[in-house]
């Protein structure tokens, strides 16, 4: 059987790619940098054909380039025996792993870029730690309605810290808890010392608690929310 016979019993390009869900043009690709060539090319026309002994081949090749193996290195690897292909596949597992644990970390950040943007800043605070800071503010509150900011905790991103502060105008309670997660400058607000002090106990609860503050301070955690109204008013610069 001459190479032309050879070429009528094979698989046709378009076969070929369905068997080993490859596309036309990427086989094209693979046999033009000599990656995987074809069983047979018909002189007349250009058409390749494959045979079926290239099936495991092909879908070894797919899958190292789905890894985003570049193409030399897959090269390299259909030369080196079994061991040497796993461990090449392992090296290349970390590193992806790597690089998805910095994209996770960079859409955190744009996230919280987005949300500055628009004014929508959330933080997660750890429950326990917001929850004795909560206590300690609502204490120092004050209870005078005519002064309705000074019944209220302040609760504002501070260098990097959440920083819950309460005043009766007598008495300052500033509270700082540190190395939270998604912490920035833009969130500074009122809520009523009376309405935290019911979410105390939930909040406590709770391994770790988003802060939003957007028209309301949002609590979120372990798939519930809790919503309290905020305060309008100036508050006391209790800096100085």
């Amino acid at each position: 059987m001459d190479e032309m016979e050879n070429a009528r019993t094979a698989m046709s390009i378009g076969e070929f790619a369905r068997r080993v869900a490859l596309s036309v043009s990427a086989l094209r690709f693979y046999d033009e940098c000599g990656l995987l060539r074809p069983a047979a090319v018909e002189a007349s026309t250009g058409y390749r054909f494959y045979d079926e002994s290239q099936i495991g081949v092909a879908e070894l090749v797919r899958d190292l380039r789905q890894l985003r193996l570049p193409v030399a290195r897959v090269r390299e690897l259909l030369e080196l025996p079994a061991d040497a292909r796993h461990q090449a596949v392992e090296r290349q597992v970390e590193a992806l792993t790597a690089e998805l644990a910095a994209a996770l970390e960079a859409a955190r950040v744009l996230h919280r870029r987005i949300d500055l943007l628009e004014g929508d800043m959330t933080i997660t605070v750890n429950g326990a730690e917001l929850a004795d800071g909560l206590r300690h503010a609502i204490a120092a509150a004050g209870t005078d309605d005519e002064r309705p900011a000074l019944k209220a905790v302040l609760i504002e991103a501070k260098n990097g810290s959440v920083r819950l502060v309460a005043t009766d105008s007598f008495r300052l309670t500033i509270r700082d808890l540190v190395n939270q997660a998604g912490v920035g400058d833009s969130l500074r607000t009122l809520v009523d010392a009376s309405r935290l002090s019911e979410a105390v106990e939930w909040i406590a609860e709770q391994d770790s608690v988003e802060l939003k503050a957007n028209g309301a301070l949002v609590l979120r955690a372990a798939g519930s929310e809790r919503s309290l109204p905020t305060v309008a008013g100036p508050y006391p610069e209790y800096e100085g």
